[in-house]
């Protein structure tokens, strides 16, 4: 794996150097590309579940109150500018160290590392460094986007939780087990997991013995969404006349099946199923999907 790695950062280096250096290939906009072509990967590795980021897409905690990450690392950046005034006030100006610098540099010396370390230490940052050196003026390059993995999950937290402010209450979501979720207990509970990680209030506390009393249920809270859940030898016997039952009490709610349709998904559309959820789910999208429908997203 090391020798892996190694090989792979030596060929981003010689892409670079075919550029004509990191300056050049900041201009072409090499680095940018291959930095959002990760992200992208990363993020579409998140909404999937084919990446797992606890507490974000799998596991979250009900009620967390999320930080504001930009505003912590403007407090950071903050703090540390005026650590690095304090170094330039205690050590004096860093001009001439990063003039050295820089006619070191254009002359291609061999002690050009050493008077960088040198400005650092006098309190120069990166970008005066890059500045000081005669390729980096005047070049001008579009800038790298900062980004975190779990934003786009955590804008739908904050959704819900804006959500929850205004209307009292949290996005909710009626889970219909049917039947002793003993027998299913992992498909229930993963159900469940699934739309806790969009901010929602799963209603899941409960086992209905027959259809007719998680109907009315459902219709007794009002539920605008609606998964339901039972076990494999249900799903043949009991569940599409369920489904029926519930697209029939509560023609407005979204109503979804947990599992995947299989070879039967057009006879459970007929019977009211609009969405399955499964493993094959694309978690991001279908709760920004849900959260848009009740108006916690525009």
């Amino acid at each position: 794996l090391t020798d892996q790695l190694a090989r792979g950062a030596w060929e981003l280096f010689q892409r670079v150097e075919k550029e004509g250096g990191m300056a050049k290939a900041l201009e072409a906009g090499l680095p940018q590309r291959e930095v959002a072509e990760v992200a992208a990967k990363q993020k579409k590795a998140l909404a999937t579940r084919r990446q797992l980021m606890i507490g974000t897409n799998v596991y979250p905690i009900a009620g967390e109150e999320l930080l504001e990450p930009r505003a912590v690392a403007a407090e950071v950046a903050k703090e540390r500018s005026a650590a690095v005034a304090g170094q330039r006030e205690a050590r004096g100006d860093v001009a001439e160290t990063l003039k050295a610098f820089g006619e070191a540099v254009a002359k291609h010396g061999d002690t050009s590392v050493e008077l960088a370390l040198t400005a650092i230490e006098a309190g120069a940052t990166l970008g005066e460094l890059m500045t000081a050196c005669p390729a980096g003026q005047g070049a001008e390059a579009e800038a790298l986007v900062a980004g975190r993995l779990a934003e786009d999950f955590e804008a739908l937290r904050k959704a819900a939780m804006a959500y929850a402010a205004k209307h009292g209450e949290a996005p909710a979501i009626f889970q219909a087990n049917l039947g002793p979720s003993r027998r299913y207990r992992a498909r229930a509970d993963w159900t469940t997991g699934f739309f806790q990680v969009g901010g929602f209030a799963v209603s899941a506390d409960k086992d209905f013995d027959d259809v007719d009393s998680a109907v009315a249920a459902a219709k007794e809270r009002g539920a605008a969404i609606v998964v339901l859940c039972a076990d494999d030898g249900r799903y043949g016997e009991v569940m599409p006349g369920a489904a029926e039952a519930f697209a029939k009490a509560l023609p407005e709610a979204h109503l979804l099946l947990a599992g995947a349709p299989g070879d039967n998904e057009e006879a459970w559309r007929k019977a009211g199923i609009r969405t399955f959820v499964n493993v094959r789910s694309n978690t991001y999208a279908l709760l920004h999907q849900l959260l848009s429908e009740i108006g916690a997203l525009s």
